[in-house]
Protein backbone atom coordinates (compact mmCIF):
# COMPACT_ATOMS: atom_id res chain seq x y z
CA UNK A 1 0.00 0.00 0.00
CA UNK A 2 1.46 3.58 -0.77
CA UNK A 3 1.32 5.73 2.24
CA UNK A 4 0.18 9.70 1.68
CA UNK A 5 3.39 11.12 1.93
CA UNK A 6 4.60 8.71 -1.34
CA UNK A 7 4.16 10.42 -4.51
CA UNK A 8 2.68 8.98 -7.57
CA UNK A 9 3.95 9.60 -11.37
CA UNK A 10 1.44 9.54 -13.63
CA UNK A 11 2.76 9.30 -17.00
CA UNK A 12 0.88 10.05 -20.15
CA UNK A 13 2.50 9.70 -23.85
CA UNK A 14 1.05 11.74 -25.82
CA UNK A 15 0.66 12.39 -29.79
CA UNK A 16 -3.02 13.93 -30.17
CA UNK A 17 -4.87 16.38 -28.42
CA UNK A 18 -7.80 15.30 -29.52
CA UNK A 19 -8.65 14.21 -25.80
CA UNK A 20 -5.88 15.22 -23.59
CA UNK A 21 -7.26 17.86 -21.98
CA UNK A 22 -10.47 15.56 -20.95
CA UNK A 23 -8.08 13.48 -20.09
CA UNK A 24 -6.27 16.39 -17.78
CA UNK A 25 -9.47 17.52 -16.74
CA UNK A 26 -10.17 13.82 -15.07
CA UNK A 27 -6.72 14.50 -13.14
CA UNK A 28 -7.12 17.49 -11.87
CA UNK A 29 -10.51 17.34 -9.98
CA UNK A 30 -8.38 14.74 -8.17
CA UNK A 31 -8.71 15.18 -4.07
CA UNK A 32 -5.09 13.60 -3.77
CA UNK A 33 -2.21 15.37 -5.08
CA UNK A 34 0.31 13.20 -4.10
CA UNK A 35 0.98 12.91 -7.63
CA UNK A 36 3.05 14.68 -10.78
CA UNK A 37 1.92 14.02 -14.69
CA UNK A 38 4.80 13.78 -16.88
CA UNK A 39 3.46 14.33 -20.67
CA UNK A 40 6.04 12.95 -23.37
CA UNK A 41 5.14 14.21 -26.59
CA UNK A 42 6.05 12.09 -29.22
CA UNK A 43 6.98 14.72 -31.59
CA UNK A 44 3.44 15.71 -32.43
CA UNK A 45 2.56 18.03 -35.09
CA UNK A 46 -0.23 19.29 -32.98
CA UNK A 47 0.78 21.60 -30.04
CA UNK A 48 0.51 19.75 -27.18
CA UNK A 49 1.91 22.22 -25.20
CA UNK A 50 -0.46 24.83 -25.39
CA UNK A 51 -2.89 22.23 -23.86
CA UNK A 52 -0.17 21.46 -21.05
CA UNK A 53 0.57 24.66 -20.34
CA UNK A 54 -2.98 25.38 -19.24
CA UNK A 55 -2.45 23.33 -16.12
CA UNK A 56 0.79 24.05 -14.97
CA UNK A 57 -0.87 26.08 -12.06
CA UNK A 58 -3.28 23.91 -11.40
CA UNK A 59 -1.25 20.54 -10.65
CA UNK A 60 2.64 19.75 -10.80
CA UNK A 61 3.03 18.63 -14.11
CA UNK A 62 6.07 17.81 -16.54
CA UNK A 63 6.02 18.20 -20.11
CA UNK A 64 8.37 16.89 -22.74
CA UNK A 65 8.40 16.75 -26.26
CA UNK A 66 11.17 14.24 -28.19
CA UNK A 67 12.26 14.98 -31.58
CA UNK A 68 11.58 11.88 -32.59
CA UNK A 69 8.30 10.15 -33.45
CA UNK A 70 8.69 6.83 -32.27
CA UNK A 71 4.45 5.49 -32.24
CA UNK A 72 4.48 4.44 -35.50
CA UNK A 73 8.16 2.65 -35.19
CA UNK A 74 8.55 1.77 -31.71
CA UNK A 75 5.91 2.36 -29.61
CA UNK A 76 7.05 0.43 -26.55
CA UNK A 77 10.35 2.63 -27.31
CA UNK A 78 7.91 5.95 -26.63
CA UNK A 79 6.51 3.96 -23.91
CA UNK A 80 10.12 3.74 -22.19
CA UNK A 81 11.29 7.07 -22.77
CA UNK A 82 8.32 8.80 -21.12
CA UNK A 83 8.16 6.39 -18.26
CA UNK A 84 12.18 7.09 -17.38
CA UNK A 85 10.87 10.87 -16.97
CA UNK A 86 9.53 9.64 -13.79
CA UNK A 87 11.37 9.90 -10.14
CA UNK A 88 8.27 8.57 -8.47
CA UNK A 89 8.37 4.83 -6.59
CA UNK A 90 4.97 4.32 -8.29
CA UNK A 91 4.43 4.63 -12.17
CA UNK A 92 0.57 5.08 -13.28
CA UNK A 93 0.57 4.58 -16.93
CA UNK A 94 -2.20 6.69 -18.52
CA UNK A 95 -2.92 7.12 -22.11
CA UNK A 96 -4.37 10.43 -23.69
CA UNK A 97 -7.58 9.12 -24.28
CA UNK A 98 -7.94 7.55 -20.78
CA UNK A 99 -10.26 9.05 -18.47
CA UNK A 100 -10.10 9.14 -14.09
CA UNK A 101 -13.11 8.26 -12.09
Amino acid sequence: MISMEEKIAIVIPAYKCRFLRQTLDSIVVQTCRSFTVYIGDDASPQNLKEIVSDYADKMNIVYRRFDTNLGGVDLPGHWDRCIALAKEPVIWFFSDDDLMP
